[in-house]
């Protein structure tokens, strides 16, 4: 079928680098690749200013691509100075569980999966920095942010608090 032959294609286009189908791809097939082409734009544009947060990187230096393999994912730095960039590979599924309740960066980790929910508690995978394996995190909801350790005080790490909005970015008053 068109479907499967575009997830095909889109699956080629991956494996052969950057993971950016170019224009020829685009073109040749029909709904799957302009679906998967604004997923994968949804989730880069949610992830570049959590990436911002978390790493201090330009938004402008994050690429995002789909993981479709089970897991949650893998990120990536190359280059360095001006030139370092973020390589991500998150699936979808990210971008509801994590990025829409406002998870991105909490407690100076970038959240990649969330293991369990019970409001106002959540168990969470997070990254303390691109490269190394995540971290099994609790976090509970305090007003409009997460943080660290369970309601009932305990600590599950270093206990700093970050996470404002879906982005991950800092209220204007200074506050996470």
């Amino acid at each position: 079928s068109a479907q499967r032959r575009g997830q095909r294609v889109y699956r080629h286009a991956l494996e052969r680098g950057s993971g950016r189908l170019r224009a020829p791809v685009r073109a040749t097939l029909t709904g799957t690749v302009i679906a998967v082409t604004a997923l994968v734009a949804a989730l880069a544009g949610r992830l570049a200013p959590a990436a911002q947060s978390w790493l201090g990187i330009d938004p402008g230096q994050v690429e995002a691509v789909l993981h479709e393999d089970a897991g949650w994912g893998q990120l990536t730095m190359t280059g360095s100075g001006s030139d370092r960039k973020l390589r991500a590979a998150l699936p979808a599924g990210w971008l509801a569980s994590v990025w829409a309740a406002g998870l991105a960066v909490t407690g100076g980790h970038l959240i990649v999966a969330v293991q369990e929910a019970a409001w106002p508690e959540a168990t969470v995978l997070g990254v303390p920095e691109p490269g190394a394996e995540p971290v099994i995190l609790k976090v509970h909801a305090a007003g409009d942010r997460w943080i660290l350790g369970a309601a009932d005080g305990e600590q599950a790490t270093d206990g700093e608090q970050a996470g404002g909005g879906p982005d991950g970015s800092e209220h204007d008053d200074g506050t996470a």
